[in-house]
């Protein structure tokens, strides 16, 4: 039946449900007119969707997004730093439990429009997330990469959004687990104390990126809320000291997170954006560690606020804690604990 078919269908453009032309509705004087069709490879909605050869969010757009996975927030992750660096007795059970999470997100991206996905494993010494398990779709950034690529490595103006994954609160919050920021520090941008979830977005927002979602412990996100009231928030554990909480089971902690991630890709538009006003004054107190303040102080435009309070004033966030930290992090030996 095929044959008959195919010669009742010549020389007329005959598509099939999947967009495809019927058997020898095709002539070479038709290769004319649909020549542009065959060889444009880019993406084009009326045909994709029809395809499903891209992805497209709820307004028939591509969708990059940008994933910066810290741990110390990663569901069912509590105890200190002893137990979830390198070595650690529990640090394998973090990275899995980092790991899902980052699938999970990347789910729910995917099935919301997501076209890329870069994810940066961006705690410690950039080794937490496993490349054997972590969903084959995304693209990972690992290895310390803060001085050669910058704090947010990968990230630019092509991107459409970012999530944050496994964050913790900023240090000296009460109820947060593995409260910290950075090394060990205050930091102020522009008068305003942050946290690493400020400081990432303000970085992100430079480039024209928001962060549309968080994932930690019920601190952060309520600290992600006060920074950007429309963003996206999934609280996977409630800190009932620094280093306990009452955790969510890992299959629904995931469920929540690939549920919020649709959400926040589907609506990434609608959410606002953290932008510190120009010129930015960066600020970083070092707990009163005056060594480290001496030589930070004589990176030059750094002014010394006190004996352990340093501020640096310039164009961008990234200029400020380029000034700030990375002394601080040469002579930590280049291991800041993110």
């Amino acid at each position: 039946d095929v044959p008959a078919r195919a010669g009742r269908n010549r020389g007329r453009a005959i598509r099939r449900r999947d967009g495809r032309l019927a058997p020898g509705s095709f002539t070479h004087v038709d290769f004319v007119w649909f020549w542009p069709e065959i060889f444009y490879q880019g993406p084009r909605p009326d045909r994709d969707k029809r395809l499903n050869i891209f992805s497209y969010d709820s307004e028939g757009n591509t969708v990059k997004l940008y994933i910066m996975a810290d741990l110390e927030g990663a569901t069912a992750v509590t105890g200190g730093w002893s137990e979830t660096n390198p070595g650690a007795r529990e640090f394998e059970h973090a990275r899995k439990m980092i790991t899902g999470d980052i699938n999970a997100c990347a789910k729910g991206a995917f099935e919301a429009g997501a076209t890329d996905i870069v994810v940066f494993d961006g705690h410690g010494m950039a080794i937490s997330v496993l490349p054997l398990e972590v969903d084959p779709r995304v693209r990972l950034i690992q290895g310390r990469a803060i001085f050669s690529a910058g704090p947010t490595p990968g990230l630019d103006e092509s991107f459409d959004a970012m999530i944050i994954l496994g964050m913790h609160a900023m240090e000296g919050t009460a109820d947060g687990v593995m409260n910290s920021t950075v090394t060990g520090m205050h930091l102020w941008i522009n008068g305003r104390e942050v946290g690493e979830t400020g400081l990432f977005a303000a970085l992100a927002a430079e480039m024209g990126v928001p962060t549309i979602m968080v994932a930690g412990d019920e601190a952060v996100a309520r600290e992600a809320r006060a920074l950007i009231p429309d963003i996206y928030t999934v609280a996977v554990k409630k800190g009932l000291t620094r280093y306990s909480a009452e955790i969510i089971p890992p299959a629904k902690s995931w469920a929540m997170i690939t549920e919020t991630t649709g959400e926040a890709v589907r609506n990434y538009k609608k959410v606002s954006v953290f932008n510190p006003a120009k010129p930015v004054e960066v600020r970083i107190e070092y707990f009163g560690n005056t060594q480290l303040v001496d030589c930070v102080a004589q990176v030059p435009g750094v002014k010394r606020i006190n004996g352990s309070t340093v501020s640096y004033t310039g164009d961008t966030v990234k200029d400020g804690m380029g000034a700030l930290l990375y002394v601080a992090f040469w002579m930590l030996g280049d291991r800041p604990s993110l």
